[in-house]
């Protein structure tokens, strides 16, 4: 857009708007009459919403009734104003909402009986963003609670892994990246990145809710089974009890097993009888010669 509406229709003290200027810009919104989305569930979070005269309507577009709407272009928008650039009703059922940010955008899905499904922030070319500190993408049950939510912080390890490794570094060696809910906001599942002595990680959690049932895998970003020296990069609790854990750390490009506190493979009830293995740097030992390596 050329019009750059906060030099044209500067806003009151308020922060808002003034009525000759609202008039005048062809806004929509007013103190009595705001935009109101159609469903905020949990855990949703908006910015001030706007909402400009009509640019564009076409109720029989290929995917159904399509409105968009004037605002401003990204530079022009303030910090935590949301401006409403396009509306569908789709033939199919549902909805969808577009917003435009100073960051970009924000897309939202409706299911057909209104309830948000999705909400996903995307930059000025409509990729997911790159929000670090925040949830860039959160979907919703139909009950209202939240299902999900992830951030597309990270770039691809072959694009800055330096980066990467600084940034997972400095905040304890740990970032989460997604949680999954069930339908009652209970947390059945994490996926995180860890970086440990140059190298990066990436673990998937599965849960239930009462963290009885527990399972865990871990690879490197290059899709090796691994984990830092001495973390399991899997396990499965049963009913509160460990059934099985493997170390492995990744030594050539390649997975070995390799623990030094402690057994590298452990199985409550394996079929050969042995319950706890020992190795180092893949090498198997007994449990006596392992202590005797290792200095216990």
């Amino acid at each position: 857009m050329g019009n750059n509406f906060e030099s044209k229709h500067p806003r009151s003290a308020d922060g808002k708007f003034t009525e000759k200027y609202r008039a005048e810009s062809g806004l929509e919104l007013s103190v009595d009459q705001p935009f109101t989305p159609p469903d905020t569930p949990e855990d949703c979070e908006r910015g001030q919403i706007f909402v400009g005269e009509v640019k564009y309507h076409d109720p029989n577009s290929p995917i159904g009734d399509m409105t968009d709407y004037e605002a401003p272009d990204s530079s022009e928008i303030s910090y935590g104003d949301w401006w409403l650039v396009e509306k569908i009703k789709y033939d199919s059922g549902g909805s969808g909402l577009t917003y435009r940010t100073q960051d970009g955008y924000v897309q939202e899905s409706y299911g057909e009986e209104g309830n948000l499904e999705n909400q996903e922030f995307l930059d000025e070319n409509f990729e997911p963003a790159p929000i670090e500190e925040e949830w860039g993408r959160k979907t919703w049950w139909e009950n209202g609670k939240l299902a999900s939510r992830r951030r597309d912080a990270i770039p691809e390890v072959d694009v800055d892994p330096e980066y990467l490794k600084e940034y997972i570094e400095d905040r304890c060696g740990k970032m989460t990246v997604a949680e999954y809910f069930d339908h009652q906001g209970q947390k059945t599942g994490q996926r995180y990145y860890t970086a440990s002595d140059g190298e990066l990680f990436e673990a998937r959690e599965k849960c239930s809710p009462d963290r009885q049932t527990r399972s865990k895998i871990s690879y490197s970003f290059d899709g090796v089974e691994c984990a830092p020296e001495n973390e399991s990069c899997n396990y499965q609790v049963l009913n509160g009890f460990l059934q099985a854990a493997h170390y492995k750390v990744k030594r050539g490009g390649e997975s070995v097993y390799h623990r030094t506190d402690g057994p590298a493979i452990f199985r409550r009830a394996p079929a050969d009888g042995r319950r706890e293995r020992y190795f180092l740097e893949g090498k198997e030992y007994t449990k006596a010669e392992w202590e005797k390596k290792v200095g216990r």
